[in-house]
């Protein structure tokens, strides 16, 4: 697994974690500026300009029962990124994260998926990257990528 993808799993756990005590459900929707993030193809690196954001929905929920569910959305929206080769590039897709947890067992899964194309203006693609993990009760771990390009 790339460290990349372990940072940004561990940011979406942490923040479902901190937010699971919640006696109801909330939802909170935030932004966060990209500017500066590098992302690389075979070839090609290309840099988000200032002003480049990402827009989160997280979703807590918690059961009379105790027991917990959260969703974290990402999706990248007015974001520009310059390419080593000096072109303008776009990300598009999203990332997702879902988590339950069982009061009484203590355990619980979890499923996090990432897909982003790299785009140029007129649509077309230049480079990918998708992932998925999958941590079952038990504690079993499924990890699937596909595309060459990091985050």
């Amino acid at each position: 697994m790339r460290p990349q993808y372990l940072i940004l799993a561990g940011i979406a756990a942490l923040a479902m974690l901190l937010f699971a005590s919640s006696a109801e459900a909330t939802t909170i929707k935030t932004q966060e500026d990209i500017s500066g993030h590098v992302f690389s193809c075979p070839g090609l690196t290309m840099t988000a300009v200032p002003g480049s954001i990402i827009y989160i929905t997280e979703h807590h929920g918690t059961s009379a029962s105790g027991n917990t569910n959260d969703t974290l959305t990402a999706h990248p929206r007015h974001d520009e990124l310059i390419g080593s080769d000096g072109n303008t590039y776009y990300e598009v897709g999203a990332l997702w994260d879902g988590d339950t947890l069982n009061a009484q067992t203590g355990s619980g899964e979890s499923t996090f998926t990432l897909k982003v194309q790299f785009v140029t203006a007129g649509g077309g693609i230049v480079g990918t990257t998708n992932l998925l993990i999958h941590t079952s009760p038990n504690g079993d771990v499924n990890q699937f990528q596909f595309g060459p390009c990091s985050l």
